[in-house]
C-alpha cells in the first residue's frame, strides 16, 4: 500500500466518523433541544388575543405530517390540539417538549395559558406563574409509576433469579411537572385519574385517538380457532408493560398463543420465547397484512401494563374488533366491553388467559361487536378534537 493509498483509507475513516457524529449529534438535538420554535401562529395586530405555548412536538416537516396516519397518534393529537387552539383565536407558540436544557425563551414571550409537558413546560412555568398552566397527561402520574414498576422489576427478579438491565422506560413526567401545574389533561382512564388527585384538583379527561384503520376486508374469522390466539400490540418497556409475566404465562399454556408486534429487538432478545410465543417485529396499522395476520387471525388483544396513559396499540386494535384483555392501569377500565386481569401475579393470570380462551364464540362475537362500536364511538380523531375543544372552553372561562 503506498502513502497515498494510506492516506485515502485514513481520509475513509475520518469521513465515517464524520457521518457517525452527525447522525449522533443530530439525534440529540432533535431529542433534546428546540430543534424548530414556532412563535406567532394566528396572530392578528388588528385586536387582542390570549397568548398559549404548547409544548408537546414541534416536528412539522412534510414527511413527518405525511406519516401522521402510520406513526404514532401522538403526532396527530398535537396537530388536532392546534387546530383547536387555532379555531379558539389563541396566538400559539410551539416548543419541543422533549428539550430540557436551558433554553433562552424570548423575553416577549409573556403567557396567559402554557400546556402541555417536558422540561420546556417547567421553564416556562416558572417564567409565566400568572399563566394558567394545563400539563397534558399522557401516562400515569410518576411516583405511581416509580411504585408499580419497582414492584415489577423485583417480580421479574423474584422468578427468574436475576435482573435485566436493558429493560427500561421513558420517564416524560416529574413530581414537579404535576406541582406546578393548575390543571390537568390527562389521557387516561379513571382508575389512574384517582392517583392523581393528591396533586391536581381539577383533572379533565379526554380519549386516546387510535391510529386509523383503512376499510380492508376483514371477513367473519373462525372464532372457535381465534379464541386461543391473543396480541400484544405496543413498544418499548416491556417489564413495564408486563409483557415478561404474559411469557411466562403462555408458557404453561401450550394451546394458546401469543403474537408480539413492536416489541424493540433489544428488549426482547433478553428472552428465550416458547413454541407458543412469537415476535413479529413492527407491522404497518394500514396494510392488508396487519388484517389478515393482526385483526383476522386473533380474538383477543392483551396488555398487562403496571401503568399507563392510555395504551393507543389497544384502542387501534379495538378499531378492529380485537377484545382488550387488559389491567384496569392500561386506561380502559371506562370501557364497559373491556376484559379485565383480577390481579398480575402469574398464576392469577394464566387462569384469567386459559377462561377467556374457553369462551363460547357466540359471546366472543357479541364482544367483537360492542368493542368495535365503542371504539369507534370514543377512540377516533373526532371524537378526540371535540372533548379538546369542550376542555379548553371549559378552562378558559373568557371563551
Amino acid at each position: 500500500m503506498t502513502w497515498r493509498d494510506s492516506l485515502k483509507e485514513v481520509a475513509k475513516g475520518f469521513r465515517a466518523m464524520g457521518r457517525w457524529m452527525r447522525r449522533v449529534i443530530g439525534g440529540a438535538v432533535k431529542m433534546y433541544g428546540p430543534t424548530r420554535v414556532i412563535y406567532n401562529l394566528n396572530y392578528n395586530p388588528a385586536h387582542p388575543q390570549k397568548r398559549v405555548a404548547l409544548v408537546y412536538l414541534s416536528r412539522f416537516h412534510d414527511k413527518y405530517v405525511q406519516e401522521v396516519a402510520t406513526n404514532h397518534p401522538s403526532t396527530e393529537q398535537h396537530l388536532l390540539m392546534l387546530h383547536e387552539l387555532l379555531s379558539l383565536d389563541y396566538v400559539v407558540d410551539i416548543y419541543q417538549c422533549m428539550g430540557d436544557r436551558p433554553y433562552n425563551f424570548p423575553t416577549v414571550a409573556s403567557y396567559d395559558i402554557i400546556l402541555g409537558f417536558g422540561g420546556y413546560y417547567v421553564q416556562l412555568c416558572r417564567l409565566n406563574p400568572a399563566a394558567r398552566k394545563i400539563l397534558f397527561i399522557t401516562e400515569n402520574a410518576p411516583w405511581v409509576v416509580r411504585e408499580k414498576f419497582a414492584q415489577r422489576m423485583k417480580y421479574y427478579k423474584e422468578r427468574h433469579h436475576r435482573e435485566v438491565y436493558t429493560i427500561c422506560r421513558d420517564d416524560f413526567y416529574t413530581d414537579e411537572m404535576f406541582a406546578l401545574s393548575d390543571v390537568g389533561i390527562a389521557m387516561s382512564g379513571s382508575f389512574n385519574i384517582k392517583g392523581m388527585k393528591s396533586t391536581l384538583s381539577l383533572i379533565y379527561q379526554i380519549p386516546v385517538n387510535a391510529i386509523k384503520n383503512l376499510p380492508y376486508e376483514v371477513g367473519r374469522k373462525d372464532m372457535e380457532w381465534a379464541r386461543r390466539r391473543f396480541v400484544w400490540f405496543g413498544s418499548r418497556g416491556l417489564i413495564h408493560k408486563g409483557l415478561d409475566i404474559l411469557i411466562d404465562a403462555f408458557r404453561d399454556l401450550p394451546d394458546c398463543q401469543l403474537d408480539i408486534y413492536g416489541a424493540p429487538h433489544s428488549e426482547i432478545s433478553c428472552w428465550t420465547l416458547p413454541p407458543n410465543v412469537t415476535n413479529h417485529g413492527s407491522i404497518c396499522v394500514q396494510s392488508d397484512e396487519y388484517v389478515r395476520e393482526v385483526v383476522g387471525q386473533h380474538a383477543f388483544v392483551i396488555s398487562l401494563s403496571c401503568s399507563e396513559g392510555m395504551q393507543s396499540g389497544i384502542a387501534t386494535c379495538m378499531m378492529s374488533g380485537l377484545i382488550p384483555l387488559v389491567t384496569p392501569e392500561t386506561g380502559y377500565d371506562d370501557c364497559p366491553h373491556a376484559l379485565f386481569f383480577d390481579d398480575w401475579h402469574l398464576e392469577s393470570v394464566r387462569d384469567r388467559i386459559r377462561l377467556c380462551s374457553e369462551m363460547q364464540p357466540c359471546r366472543l362475537f357479541e364482544l367483537e361487536t360492542a368493542v368495535q362500536k365503542y371504539a369507534e364511538e370514543h377512540y377516533t380523531a373526532d371524537a378526540y378534537q371535540c372533548m379538546f375543544n369542550k376542555i379548553m372552553i371549559m378552562v378558559d372561562g373568557s371563551k
